[in-house]
């Protein structure tokens, strides 16, 4: 994976580990949205069909605005945009546990005009804008931040958002084979949701481990200081 790219043969164990921390971090890229979108059918059996498309739109807007503004206001702050983007991952996903474990369409309370299902609904299209924007953020930090690192790193992180989509897809498949036989049917849909969230709670927090040992490990700490010298010296360093 790393051999013949011009490395020490010493430094061969640390950039391993920092390509799996790579790709941990990717994972968290992707996880949580990946567990909104797998839980649409409790979502819908919660709420309504067109919960879907206010998720979509929801979810579009801080992508596209939070890309803009976060290349003028935050600039080169990995640590800070990181811990806010798995924050607001955080809160979103926690919501959206209790949410789960809240709604219930079968009680008459829950689905009157101004009650529990319109308060948790509009809840839930909050959290998927919370979750695009904490999504918008944590693609500009970790991408640009590892840019200015050995190449192969990026690619961990590539590989960790395309393993987001695989965890995801392997709790739908043991959701349905543990909670094939739940009765009623509504009542696997919650348990599975409640996976599918729990997981990306738990990839979450090891993201944010991660991030903490990404800072201090010594291959990323020497290829910033490499960066700053070229900077002052006026030559070749990145922009």
């Amino acid at each position: 994976m790393i051999r013949g790219r011009g490395y020490e043969e010493e430094e061969m164990t640390g950039m391993t580990h920092l390509w799996l921390i790579h790709v941990v971090l990717g994972c968290g890229l992707l996880t949580p949205w990946n567990s909104l979108v797998t839980s649409m059918d409790f979502w819908k059996y919660a709420f309504d069909s067109g919960i879907a498309d206010a998720f979509s739109m929801s979810n579009f807007v801080p992508n596209m605005l939070l890309l803009l503004l976060q290349l003028w206001y935050f600039g080169g702050r990995l640590v800070s945009k990181a811990v806010l983007g798995f924050s607001l991952y955080l809160l979103a996903l926690g919501f959206s546990l209790w949410t789960i474990l809240r709604a219930d369409p079968t009680d008459p309370a829950w689905a009157k005009a101004g009650g529990d299902k319109e308060l948790f609904a509009a809840g839930m299209i909050a959290s998927v804008f919370v979750a695009g924007a904490a999504c918008a953020v944590l693609q500009g930090a970790l991408f640009s931040f590892s840019g200015q690192l050995p190449p192969t790193l990026v690619g961990g992180l590539m590989t960790g958002s395309a393993l987001a989509g695989v965890i995801m897809s392997g709790c739908r498949v043991v959701s349905k084979m543990v909670f094939a036989g739940v009765r009623p049917e509504e009542e696997a849909l919650r348990r599975s949701s409640l996976l599918y969230m729990s997981g990306s709670l738990l990839v979450v927090g090891a993201a944010l481990c991660c991030m903490w040992l990404l800072v201090r490990h010594p291959i990323v700490i020497r290829h910033l200081s490499k960066r700053e010298e070229q900077q002052d010296l006026g030559g070749g360093g990145f922009a």
